[in-house]
């Protein structure tokens, strides 16, 4: 008599593996399980960036209060505090320590504090204007040190073309360059740069506007009219 064994469901089995989830995965018997879609979730909700967004349409003094609420916080907005930066500290504080003497003696300790002050931020400081008379080469050490700077404007100030290429040689990050009431002239006794050098390749704006030139700073000339890569530039020389 024949034994009627039963038989194994082959249909029942191959529908079971078809039914794996494809979002399952084990690794060292264990299962792990991967949200669908979590890679976009995670770009869209991406709460640093969009506090970052808020945060930069902050007013400075509103942005120091953020900064000490929280250590994440303070890392977002220190980039956005820094951005920018001033050589001197403010007039009080400067009439307490100097009185009226505030001579270039004075003006290069002043950078000197700023130096110190800031540069751990030197990464995040993309902005300056210099609009103070300072001949020293402290101020190249100022820009050396924060030499990531984007957008550099030179208002009202007076220098040799020496001083002025020690300070571009270190601006490799340079993106918009503005001389505003500015002169500059040639001095026979500095000579760190023997020839012009060549302005940066980030370099994509040049403002130039009452620019006065002495004894020929053909260096300075030639260092600016060195650009390749320039997309707009305003020029008005009042004496040439």
């Amino acid at each position: 008599m024949a034994c009627n064994q039963k038989q194994p469901d082959i249909n029942r089995k191959n529908k079971e593996h078809s039914n794996i989830n494809l979002n399952e995965t084990t690794k060292d018997n264990k299962t792990d399980y991967y949200p669908k879609n979590s890679v976009e979730r995670s770009e869209v909700w991406n709460i640093n960036s969009l506090l970052s967004k808020i945060f930069s349409y902050c007013n400075f003094k509103d942005l120091i209060e953020y900064n000490i609420v929280c250590k994440n916080w303070n890392q977002i907005t220190n980039p956005i505090i820094h951005q920018s930066i001033k050589l001197l500290r403010g007039e009080e504080i400067l009439d307490s320590i100097y009185g009226c003497n505030l001579d270039n003696s004075s003006l290069i300790l002043e950078i000197e504090e700023c130096i110190s002050n800031n540069e751990k931020h030197a990464l995040s400081v993309k902005e300056f204007t210099l609009s103070n008379q300072i001949q020293s080469q402290k101020l190249v050490s100022f820009f050396e040190a924060f030499n990531y700077i984007e957008n550099l404007t030179l208002y009202c100030v007076n220098m040799n073309q020496d001083l002025f290429l020690c300070i571009i040689n270190p601006l490799t990050q340079l993106r918009d360059l503005k001389l505003d009431n500015f002169n500059v002239n040639y001095t026979s006794n500095k000579h760190n740069f023997p020839q012009a050098i060549q302005l940066p390749s980030s370099l994509t704006r040049i403002a130039i506007s009452n620019v006065c030139i002495d004894n020929n700073p053909e260096l300075f000339i030639q260092t600016i009219n060195s650009h390749r890569t320039i997309s707009h530039t305003i020029s008005k020389f009042e004496n040439f």
